[in-house]
C-alpha cells in the first residue's frame, strides 16, 4: 500500500491495472546511445501513448543521448513527430483519465476531467487518412451534443446507430489530418447507458 506506483518495462499493460503504474519504455532498443540503433516509427510510439493513457497509465520514454550529450537526429525527428500530434491532440491525452470499453476496434477512449470522452483512432500502417464514415458501437453522444474531430473547426454531423452512432468524416477534414498517425472524435457528452 505504500509503493509508489509500478513500471513495466519496455512492455504495455493488455489491460488497465487498478494502481499508478508507468511503462517505462525506450525509443529504440537500447537506453543508453547506441549509434546503430533502431527506433520505433513515430506512428508507433504515438499507438503507443495513446495505448497507455487509454489504460490509465504514464509513459516514460527513454532517448539515450550521444557522446556529446545531444540526441541523436533520429530520436529528434520522432519528438518533433510526437509534439506535432500532440498540438493537435493534446486535450485528448493530457489530465484524461481510461474510459471503459477501453477500446473498440482502432479506437481507445479517454474521459476528460469534464466528462467529456475522446474517441482516438489509431491509423493502420499505410492508412494516410481518416476514413469516410467512422462507427462506434460502445458509445453514444447526447441528444444535443456537437461530435468534433480534433484539428477541424467545424462540428460533424452525426447519426445514432443502436446504441452507438455513426460520423461521415467531410472531404476538407480527411485532407486536413491526413499524414497524422491518430485522429480524435471529442465527443462533449455521452448518453448514460
Amino acid at each position: 500500500p505504500y509503493e509508489d506506483y509500478r513500471t513495466p518495462e519496455q512492455t504495455v499493460p493488455k489491460h488497465p491495472l487498478p494502481y499508478p503504474w508507468e511503462t517505462c519504455m525506450t525509443m529504440g532498443k537500447s537506453w543508453s546511445w547506441d549509434p546503430h540503433d533502431t527506433y520505433k516509427s513515430p506512428r508507433e510510439l504515438v499507438h503507443t501513448l495513446v495505448e497507455i493513457v487509454a489504460k490509465g497509465g504514464n509513459l516514460l520514454l527513454g532517448v539515450g543521448p550521444q557522446g556529446n550529450g545531444e540526441l541523436p537526429a533520429a530520436a529528434l525527428e520522432r519528438l518533433k513527430a510526437i509534439g506535432a500530434w500532440m498540438r493537435t491532440n493534446g486535450s485528448a491525452i493530457h489530465g484524461t483519465r481510461p474510459r471503459a470499453p477501453y477500446a473498440e476496434g482502432k479506437f481507445r477512449f479517454t474521459q476528460s476531467k469534464d466528462g467529456s470522452v475522446n474517441a482516438i483512432y489509431l491509423a493502420a500502417d499505410g492508412e494516410g487518412e481518416p476514413p469516410a464514415a467512422i462507427e462506434l458501437r460502445s458509445l453514444q453522444p447526447a441528444p444535443d451534443a456537437q461530435v468534433r474531430v480534433l484539428g477541424a473547426s467545424h462540428p460533424i454531423a452525426w447519426q445514432s446507430r443502436g446504441s452507438g452512432f455513426r460520423v461521415e468524416l467531410p472531404q476538407a477534414v480527411r485532407r486536413r489530418l491526413a499524414g497524422t498517425p491518430a485522429w480524435t472524435l471529442h465527443i462533449p457528452a455521452v448518453r448514460a447507458s
